[in-house]
């Protein structure tokens, strides 16, 4: 498994078909598809990890200011996993970095559930 460092090397520059985009495009992009589902998207600072929530009545997902874009980029991909994103159009690099996130998500939880 990555350590934190490796990890946030590795997502700073996702890349898909020679071209390459920065993390901060990916969360830019998966909060238009969040916004598509009726989230509204919010970051502020603050000493909280993030994710989906209500506040003031409104769906939202709440991304901390002061966390990294990789951390970001983990908390607004966990907050998507509960919405059918088949048919949204999403950029390859962007497909593939949520796919990548979700696959760790999936490693992680696998992880720490009780064998059987």
């Amino acid at each position: 498994m990555l350590d934190t460092e490796s990890r946030r090397r590795a997502l700073s520059r996702c890349s898909c078909v020679g071209r390459s985009m920065k993390t901060t495009d990916i969360i830019a992009e998966l909060s238009q598809v969040a916004e598509h589902f009726g989230l509204r998207v919010r970051t502020e600072r603050g000493r909280f990890r993030g994710g989906a929530c209500r506040v003031a009545g409104e769906s939202s997902i709440v991304l901390n200011r002061m966390h990294p874009p990789e951390v970001n980029l983990a908390v607004l991909a966990a907050s998507l996993r509960a919405f059918d994103l088949d048919d949204v159009y999403l950029r390859p690099t962007t497909r593939k970095a949520l796919d990548a996130e979700w696959d760790r998500i999936d490693a992680l939880s696998a992880r720490t559930e009780p064998a059987s």
